[in-house]
Order: C-alpha cells, then structure tokens, then sequence
C-alpha cells in the first residue's frame, strides 16, 4: 500500500494498492481496504483505535481509494486485508501516518495605535496563539507600509517580518524604526506544523506625522462695503461709521496652509469684529462681517492643525478707522469779475490711520443769470489738482455767465472724507451787452418829432446805462444821450432830412459793447416825410385784361395791376410767398401800373404787394391781393382695395380718396365695370369719399375713379382700382354615404374607410372638398382636415382602425369665397371579429331525461356588429356531424329529443351583422357541448360541511396550508366528485377530483379569502348526479391594521378630548380593538380592551403629554400587535402663558431715549411662553429664536457613506438643520477615501 506520509491539510486522501495475484485461481474471498485513527493533539498522535473496512474492491487488481472521510485533528494508518477460500488472510501494511490538520492556528489578536502618531515609535500589543491539532511552528509580527500624502494612505507595499515571538503567549513589541509620512499596518502571521497559515490582521491605520503644517496669511479680501475697508499686506482697517455703508461690511481672511503628510485638518480663525471658527477645507478663510457696534482693534492669531493635532500659528491686525483726515484750508477770491481765471488756494492734509488715497479740489457750477446763481450742479473735480499733499494752488478757468463754489475734499483708505469749503462765490460775466434799435421802424417818417427806442441784451448781470449818438445827412457822428439808463426819447428833426442812430451799453461787470462799424454804421435811419403818399386801390393778380385771378396752371409767368396812385411819380411792386413778401421777386420800379414777368414758378401761392413812389424817392403805403394758387399738376384718385369677395351681403361699402398737394381736390367721379360688360357711371361729381354699393349674388365688379381740382385739373382715368366678387350662397353638400356606394353600415377591413358624396355649387366654380375622420360626429381625432381637391369620393387605405368602434366621416366644400358647408356621414362600425360562440346547455355530463334544452349564444364583443344569426350541428356517439334544422336560424334554443343511454355531441357557429363567421371548434375537442342521456339522476349529497368529519361545518380558519371536507352518503352512487374554489360551485383551486370516501383533507396552498367545497355523486356508469356546495370557508392568516386618528398637538380648550381609532381586515373583517395610552413616557397601560366602537373620551391631566396606539382582532382570531411607536401624540396645555416682564429697550427696563425713529423691548423668554403661544397660533413653522440668551453650541457631525449618496445626504441633513454658519446654509466637507 502507498498513501501520504505527514500531513494532511484537506481531509481526503488518495490509498493506493496493489494487485493480488495473476488471476482467480488463488480463490480470494474477499478484499478489505481498512483504517485506524487516532486523536492528533499538538503533532502527536495519540492510541489507535481498531481497523475497520472503508472499501471491499471487487477485483484483485490494482486501484486506489479516495478516503474523503478524515476528520481534522485525526492521525491515520491504512491496511490491505485479503482472505482466500482456505481461509488464509494476508495482510499489506504501510508504516506512513497521515496526520489530519485542515484548520489554521488562531489568535493572536494584535492591537496598536488606529490613527495618528506624532512620534516614530509605538508598542504592538498581540494576544496568545494556539493549534490544538498540528501545533504552532512559527510565530512573525509583520508590517506593511505606504506613503502617507494628505490624510490619505497610498498603495501598500508587501508585508515585511519586524519581530518573531518566542511562544504562543501574548506580549508586546515596540517598533521604533516608524518614519513620518508613512501609513503602517501590522499582522501575527502564524503557522502550524501542518503548513496551514493563519494571519491575525487588524483594520487599524498607524499614520506618522511628526511636523506640524504651514501656515501663513496668503490675503485679506474686501468683500462688502469695500469702499469703507482698505488692506494693507496682512493689515486690514475698518471703517464702521453709519455714514459708510451704513456702518456695515465683510472682509474674508485667507490662510495658506499646508501638511503634505496628514494634511491640514482645519484652520481656526480668532473673533475679530466677528465670530471666527473653523475652515476645514482649502483655501482657508474666514468670513467678517462688521457693523456700526463693533469696536475691535488689533492683531489677530490663526492657527492651523494637521490631522495628526500638530499646529502652527499666524496672524493678521483689524484696525478700525473711523477718523477723517485733517487739515486742507481753502481760500479764493469771491465775488462778480469780468476774466475767467479764479486762483485756488489750499493748505496741508494728514490722515493718523489708513492713510490719505485721494485729495482733489473740485467746483461746483451755476448759472449766472441777472445777476444771481441759479441752482448749483454735482461738484466736479478741478482739471488741475494738487501735486501732493503739502499746501499750494490750483489755477481754474470759469466760463462766462456762471458761479462757482470751490471746496478741497480729501478722502482716506476706509471711506473717510474731510471736505473744506469756504462758502465763496465767483460769478464771471465776460461777454458785453448786445444793443439793437426797435424806432424808428420805417425808411421814412411822416412826422418831424419821431420816438427812438433802444434796449440790449445782457444773459449774465445787467446793463448799467447807454451812450446814443446821432448823424444828419451825411454829417459826423455826435452825442446825443450819454451814460442815461433811458431806453427811448423823442428826437426833434426836419422835414426833408435824413437821420442815423446808434448806440452802446455798459454791464454791471464793466463789459462795453462798440458801435456798429459798417457799412452800415448805424443801428437805424429815416427820412422826415410828412406828407406819404397812400396805398394803391384795386390791387389784382392777373394780366390787366382779367378781373383778380385765384389759380392759374401754369409756372412760366406771374402778372399783376392796380389802380395809380395820385401824385405819385412812379410804382414800385414786389412777389413772396407770404403777404408783404418779397422772396419771389423784391421791390421793382415801373412807370405804368401793371407788369407780366417770365419765370419757373413753382407750385404754390404767391401774393403780390405794391406802393407808389414820390419824385423825392419816399415810398408810399403798401397794398398787397389775397394770392395767387400756381397749380401745374393734376389730382390723384384711387378706390380703396376691397376684399376679393363680399360674402355677408350684396351691398357693400366702397371708399376712394384723392390728392392735390396745391389747389386741393374740388369733386371726385367713380365707375365701375358689373361682369366686365363696360365702365359706367356710379358717382359723378360727388365731394364724398365711400357710398354703398348695391350688387347682386355671382356678379364680379371693378371699380375707378378721377378728381378734379380747384384748378380745374382733373385725373386720367386707367385701369380698375379693386376688383371684388359677390358671392353670399355657401355650397350644399346633399349626403354623405359611407362606403363607396349606398351607405354602408358596417366594415370589416381594419384600414380602410371609404366615402362619397353630392355637392351643389350655384355660382362659381367648383368648390374644393377635405374629408376628415373622428371616432365621434364631426370629429377629426382619427383623420385631420384632409384635401381631396374637387373628387367626390375618397377611399383611404392607411388606416389604423380599433374594432367595434364607429367612424364618421365628413366632409367638408369649400367654394371660392371661403363659404363652406360640412356635412357628416351617419357612421360606419368596423366590426374585424367573429363573434365568440357559447354553450350554455346542457351543462351536465349526464342528463336525466330523453328530451332537453341544448341553450346557445355568440357575443361579438363591446361596441362591434352584434349577432345576425347561427348554424347548429349535432352527432349521436361516432357518428357524423349533421345541421340541427332549420339552419342558420337566430333562435339561441331548442328542445332536444334523444335516446337514453346514448352520448349526444353539440357544436354552433355565428354569423355577425357586418358578415363575420365563426368556425367549428376543431378539438379535440370538436364540439362545445356533450351529455349522456340518463334518466335516473343521483341527487346531491346531504350535509355538505367544511372542515374534517369531527367537526361541524367551519366558517374560518387560519391554517393556509391544507383543506378538508366530508357529507353525507349519496343512494346509487359508487364514488364522488369533489372540488374546491373562490365562488360557490366553482374548481379553481381543486378541481374536481374523484374519491370513493365521503370526506378529503388535502394539502394545497391557500391565499386568504373564501373557498367553496362543491361535492356531486358519481355512477358506475360515470354518470354524475346534482351539485352540493358550502356556504363557504374563510382562510384569514392576516391579522387586521389598527391606528388612531391624528390628534392635535396641543389640547387647548380642555383636558378631556376625543380619541378616534379605526382598523381594516381583508378578509374576515374586525371583531374588536384594544387602545393603549402612555402618559408622559410613563409606559404604556391599557386604556380600552375589546372594543366593538372606534372612538371614545379620554379624561387627561393639564401638562401632560399623552401617546395612543392601537391593535386589533379580526373575526377568526388573528390579533394584530401594537405598534412600537406611537400612532399619535398631544400635549394637553390650557393654561394660558404669563409674561413676568416687559422691559423698554434692551436690556434693564428704561424710561427715556433719544432716538426719534427706533423702539426696544425685551420680555421673559422661557419656553412655552407668550412666543412660543403666539407663533403656534399664527400656525408658524419652522420657528426660532432671533437670539439667545446662552452661548450657541455647535457640533462637527462626521457621517460616511456611499460616494453617490453624497448629495442626498446633505440634502438631508441640511433640511434637519445641520450645515449652518453664520448666514451660509449647506456647509459641508466631503473626501473620497478607503478603509
């Protein structure tokens, strides 16, 4: 024999053995492969055990056995045994042991630091080992390393031996040989004799880091109201007076930190002007928000720790700055001047805190008007500025006609402003008086003591006073009035003489305006004529032949005359297009007293003006005509367009207009063309611009027109203007058939629908048709409006149509005019099934008597044609089927006349109204309905009972797993048919099955519900008799659901309230209900037991909460069980809150302030109190306190979970309240990582 010597670590071995013989001549007798055991206990084996056969092999020759029945902790040894007919025995041993070890040692639990170690050595505590069977051989502490790099270990290496213990006890080892940034691992590896290894392995994270992180101030951000902030380096200045933003801003603290080993755990930033806290992920900042309250100056500590606890320290400085720089003294020289350069004088600036940013010189400008400042705009920075902060000046160009006022504001890092101003004015007013002369208006006066009038201008001051001068003739200028503040005098002349005048002013700024120099070098001039002559009479437009002409039509020449005028020596006469002007043609001198001048005189009105003249060259009065319209082009006309057709009615209104730039349109003519049979008139001479028109039905009319105007000018007539058809009588369309002929009822394609129809138009052409489809009349939810052009018929073959539904189809004419008439076709019912063919009798396999009802019927399913009639066929036993008589017919029964004892089969097809057949059933079976007729029928069984024969008939029960039944003996009947389903005689659950007992108990899964035992007597012969049925057995394993309705919260008006419960079963309904109460968290005791009703009074304490829950019992007994949490809670409170307290202000009650727009109170705050009342009774949510009288506590809440529930769970835990600083909501920081 030949099998392992040593261990075994799988418990199955493979014994080899030899053959016996050459053959069956040694007579062997039997072969026994046999095995002792002995206990192994720490390597050795202990006393062996006798032999005992584990295989007999048939042969004698060579084979082997698998022995898969060691057991571990065994030591084995194998034998061959075989015996021959003498009967010898011979026995083939083996020296060879299997020792059996298929378990690995155990122990050695280790335990070490899990987490950071600041320090490069720590102890490893192990626990004691042990092998029961083969025994420990080796004993290695092991350690595995990776890089630590930001919290995070990296890819481990393999596993290294640090030490190896002298025995299986427990101990400790200290490894001193750590390096920071190193993530460490430990392991017992322990082996036993047998080779099996057992590694005692820990999830724990030794992670060295023996540095602390980085940390410096990288910035200070300026986040609002930074006009009032200012930063610099690691400085940040504050500046929180109301007037700056209203006291209110935030700057941001930024740190850099960084720990390339354990990584940067968090940065904690001091309180300032704000709360500091912690910032756990980079970049490291924090958040300042100031307002007018705060106070707070000066350096301010951050510290930075690393994973491991190390820290480090950095720092920042708040200062606040609420002080305006000083100094910058402003000087300059007020009051009226007539040069536009102002010198600005200005002292020295300083700022002791943020430091001075800007210091600018700026003006602000009015206007100068009489001598007084209007409103003053925006001050505006000077163009040139000082040149540093030291004293100096600034040179300022004014303008004319303006005031300024000058200040130096001067402005540092935080937003505060020192703005010096003196209170000065400067008005400048560079620009002289304008002077002009209104008297003497004319050339020529007609009396020798004449006024001469004269004023001046003067936008900026005003004027001072006047020098005027006069010249006679062609004298030398000389004073008349000097330095007067007169504006006019007379002037005493001579007849026959000419006179010149002019005159200067002085303003209040000293500005002279100078005498005009000329030519002409007066303001104005006349001639003392006291005798003028007077205006000529009978002044007309038009040759001298024609009376005054209003219009002429044509531009080439303008003619004129009038009347002479006595003592005249000539005429003078002038043309414009103004009365008295003389655009056109200016004053001409004739001798006669008429004049005809060529020209390209446009159109328009001209107006003729004429005087005579004196042999002494003074004019005389002028007369001027009404005017003259040059009017060279014709009117235009058009009739407005009109619709293409007039569909409400013959008549219609037609409307036409016309224009004349010029002379303007006087009448208008309109014709129109009925049916193209020639224009004629319809309005002649008519001043009116629309009449109504009266057509008649399928006529088409144009229209034109012309206008005449005031010249006589008149429009070419042309072409039609609009054109527009009557057409009042919609198309009728006569029918609508469904199909393609006569109308059809029914159709049994499902995806075709066809149509025709009839349609008169009387008018035009033929109207345009579209068909549509709908599942209702007039409907278009199958077919959409459809063009079908001018056929009146469509077939539509791509259809999807639904059996038993009614399509309709319309149609719909549409003529020229747009008038249509849709007209629907009664419906057509796409019937695509046969109908289903039925057998409702006879329904016994056996029928008592030679003559019966055979009972049939077809349904043709919802909606489709209905049945139209049926063929009925019967057989006698084998024979051949034949047409029960009259066929088809629509009879759906007839009495049957058999034989008795003979086997009669019956089969029916249908025909429905839209032509669907059914067929034969082609089987097996081939027919729907078979019985044998048997006169004598066995009756039903008496005393038909649910449950086993020891017990009366059963109304519930909860076992789901068999049913039984028994009843009583039926005369004749050699066995009986039982069965079992959900409705009284049905056999959906056992179907019917024979049995020669008068009772069953069989095993069958049962749902919950109601089960009916149906039993039927059976003859030798296989007829059945009548069917017995229970009245049904319920099988209700469920018990029932009980809860008791929401209660308010709070029970306000009285401690004794109503609770109101309810429940629901399935299946045997509810037989009562138990209510237990918990007062105060006091347990839960029983409050109502066995209940039949769902509500009662429950008598409560004030203060006191109370809890209900409830369960109940269905009518076979199944108790539901109490919930473990309450189904409702309410607090009973009817004692209204008392406020101890109102204090004025904010603090300890006050009785004056000195602020006109704000008030303070404060009152007690407890719990439960006026607060608490009044956001319950305005039905506030999500209430809380505007603040607090103790410190807020807050709470780091770690949570792992899987990487795609991240979002989800901030979610959560944000809506619970968690992630709030300060006014940021959903703080969170989250890191992938392994463990």
């Amino acid at each position: 024999m030949s099998y392992t010597n040593g261990y075994n670590t799988s418990g199955a071995q493979v014994i080899s053995y030899d053959n016996i013989g050459a053959g069956p001549a040694l007579g062997i007798t039997s072969r026994n492969v046999q095995r002792q055991s002995a206990t192994l206990s720490n390597g050795t084996c202990g006393s062996y055990g006798s032999w005992s056969t584990i295989h007999s092999p048939g042969t004698n020759a060579m084979g082997s056995i698998n022995d898969t029945a060691m057991v571990s902790g065994n030591c084995y040894k194998y034998r061959y045994q075989f015996t021959d007919t003498w009967p010898n025995t011979t026995t083939q041993t083996s020296a060879s042991v299997i020792k059996v070890d298929t378990t690995a040692p155990t122990g050695g639990a280790l335990t070490y630091t899990n987490g950071y170690s600041t320090t490069t050595s720590q102890t490893i505590n192990y626990a004691a080992v042990s092998d029961p069977e083969s025994g420990v051989s080796t004993r290695n502490i092991q350690r595995r390393s990776a890089t630590l790099t930001n919290n995070v270990c990296g890819a481990y290496g393999g596993w290294s031996t640090i030490n190896s213990p002298g025995s299986n006890g427990a101990g400790s080892y200290t490894d001193t040989t750590m390096v920071s940034g190193n993530c460490y691992q430990y392991q017992y590896q322990i082996i036993n004799a047998a080779g099996s290894t057992y590694n005692a392995t820990s999830a724990s994270v030794t992670k060295v880091d023996t540095s602390a992180p980085s940390c410096s101030v990288s910035g200070i951000s300026e986040d609002a109201g930074a006009a009032c902030l200012y930063v610099s380096g690691t400085t940040v200045f504050y500046n929180n007076n109301a007037a700056c933003n209203g006291g209110a801003g935030q700057f941001t603290a930024t740190t850099t930190s960084a720990d390339t080993q354990s990584g940067v755990q968090k940065v904690n930033f001091p309180d300032t002007v704000a709360t500091g806290g912690d910032d756990t992920a980079s970049p490291y900042s924090m958040a300042y928000a100031y307002d007018a309250a705060d106070t707070f100056s000066g350096a301010s500590t951050v510290t930075a720790y690393n994973n491991a606890g190390l820290t480090q320290t950095c720092s920042f400085t708040v200062t606040r700055d609420i002080d305006a720089p000083t100094g910058g003294a402003l000087t300059y020289t007020s009051g009226l001047q007539n040069v536009t350069a102002v010198t600005v004088n200005y002292g020295a600036v300083t700022d002791a805190g943020s430091g001075v940013v800007t210091y600018v010189v700026q003006y602000a400008q009015a206007a100068l008007a009489g001598n007084a400042c209007g409103a003053y705009g925006a001050w505006t920075n000077t163009t040139n500025q000082p040149a540093g902060m030291g004293a100096g000046n600034v040179a300022f160009t004014g303008a004319n006609g303006a005031c300024y006022k000058f200040r130096y504001v001067i402005t540092d890092n935080t937003g505060n402003q020192l703005a010096v101003d003196p209170g000065g004015e400067v008005k400048i007013d560079t620009a002289a008086p304008v002077v002009s002369m209104s008297e003497p208006a004319s050339d020529f006066t007609n009396t020798a003591n004449f006024t001469v009038a004269w004023s001046a201008t003067e936008a900026e001051t005003a004027v001072t006073n006047y020098t005027v001068q006069v010249k006679v003739g062609a004298g030398v200028w000389a004073d008349w009035l000097t330095a007067t503040t007169l504006t006019s005098s007379t002037y005493n002349g001579v007849d026959d003489e000419t006179y010149s005048f002019r005159a200067k002013a002085v303003d209040d700024a000293g500005n002279e305006s100078a005498y005009p120099v000329g030519p002409p070098d007066y303001h104005k001039t006349t001639v003392i004529d006291t005798s003028a002559l007077s205006a000529p009479a009978n002044v007309a437009d038009g040759s001298e032949t024609n009376p005054d002409m209003d219009y002429q039509t044509s531009g080439a020449s303008l003619s004129g005359h009038w009347d002479a005028v006595a003592s005249a020596a000539a005429h003078r006469y002038a043309v414009g297009t103004t009365p008295g002007g003389t655009d056109v043609i200016n004053w001409t001198e004739i001798p006669g007293t008429g004049f005809t001048q060529a020209g390209a005189f446009a159109d328009g009105v001209y107006y003729l003006s004429a005087r005579g003249k004196k042999g002494t060259g003074s004019p005389g009065m002028i007369a001027t005509t009404d005017g003259i319209t040059i009017d060279t082009v014709a009117p235009t006309c058009t009739v407005a367009p009109l619709a293409a057709w007039q569909t409400g009615s013959t008549s219609f209104t037609v409307n036409w207009s016309g224009t004349d730039a010029t002379a303007g349109v006087a009448s208008y003519d309109v014709q129109v063309n009925d049916n193209g049979g020639g224009w004629s008139d319809w309005q002649t001479g008519v001043a009116a611009t629309s009449n109504t028109f009266n057509g008649a039905d399928g006529h088409t009319y144009e229209f034109r027109c012309r206008a005449t105007d005031n010249a006589g000018l008149q429009t070419t007539l042309g072409a039609a203007h609009t054109t527009t058809s009557v057409d009042t009588t919609a198309p009728v369309i006569a029918y609508v058939y469904d199909g393609t002929g006569a109308d059809a009822a029914y159709s049994t394609s499902g995806n075709t629908l066809s149509a025709n129809w009839s349609c008169a138009e009387p008018h035009f052409n033929t109207p345009q048709y579209e068909y549509a489809i709908g599942t209702t009349p007039g409907g278009t939810d199958v077919l959409n409006w459809t063009s079908n052009g001018t056929t009146t018929s469509v077939t539509n073959a791509a259809l999807a149509l639904s059996n038993g539904t009614t399509y309709y189809i319309s149609v719909r004419a549409t003529n020229d005019a747009g008038l249509t008439h849709i007209l629907t076709s009664n419906g057509i019912l796409v019937d695509l099934q046969a109908p289903v063919v039925s057998v409702s009798a006879p329904t016994l396999d056996f029928t008592p008597s030679t003559d019966f009802t055979v009972s049939w019927s077809a349904a043709d399913g919802p909606g489709e044609s209905g049945v139209f009639n049926y063929t009925v066929q019967y057989k006698e036993n084998a024979g051949l089927w034949q047409d029960w008589t009259p066929a088809p017919t629509s009879e759906t029964s007839r009495l049957f006349s058999g034989t008795d004892l003979q086997t009669y089969y019956f089969r029916v097809k249908a025909a429905d109204n839209a032509g669907n057949e059914s067929v034969y059933p082609i089987g097996p079976p081939d027919y729907h309905a078979t019985t044998i007729i048997d006169v004598n029928t066995l009756s039903a069984p008496a005393n038909i009972a649910d449950g086993s024969e020891i017990d009366p008939d059963a109304d519930t029960t909860t076992v789901n797993t068999s049913l039984s039944g028994h009843w009583d003996a039926v005369a004749g009947a050699a066995t009986y048919l039982y069965a079992v389903g959900t409705t009284a005689g049905g056999a959906d659950i056992i179907n019917w099955t024979e049995t020669a007992a008068t009772s069953f108990t069989q095993a069958q899964a049962l749902a919950d519900g109601k089960y009916y035992l149906s039993v039927r007597g059976k003859k030798a012969i296989g007829s059945t008799g009548i069917i017995g049925t229970t009245d049904g057995l319920f099988v209700d394993t469920v018990a029932p659901t009980c809860a008791v309705t929401a209660l308010n919260a709070y029970q306000t008006v009285s401690s004794s309230f109503s609770v109101t419960w309810g429940g629901s079963d399935a299946t045997s309904g509810i037989a009562n209900y138990d209510v237990e109460v918990n007062d105060n968290n006091g347990g839960w005791t029983a409050w109502q037991t066995a209940a039949a009703g769902t509500t009662a009074t429950y008598s409560g304490t004030n203060g006191h909460t109370y809890a209900f829950r409830c369960r109940a019992t269905d009518i076979t007994g199944n108790a539901g069980a109490y919930p473990g949490a309450a189904d409702t809670t309410t607090l009973v409170d009817t004692t209204t809150p008392v406020i101890s307290y109102i204090y004025d202000g904010t603090g300890a009650d006050v009785s004056l302030t000195n602020s006109a727009d704000t008030l303070s109170a404060n009152w007690d705050a407890a719990d439960g109190g006026v607060n608490d009342t009044l956001a319950q009774r305005l039905g506030l949510s999500e209430v809380r306190r505007f603040g607090s009288s103790a410190p807020l506590r807050t709470f780091k809440l770690v949570v792992f979970a899987p990487v795609s529930e991240t979002s989800a769970l901030i979610d959560a835990l944000s809506a619970a309240g968690a992630g709030v600083i300060g006014e940021y909501e959903r703080c969170a920081f989250f890191h992938e990582g392994q463990g």
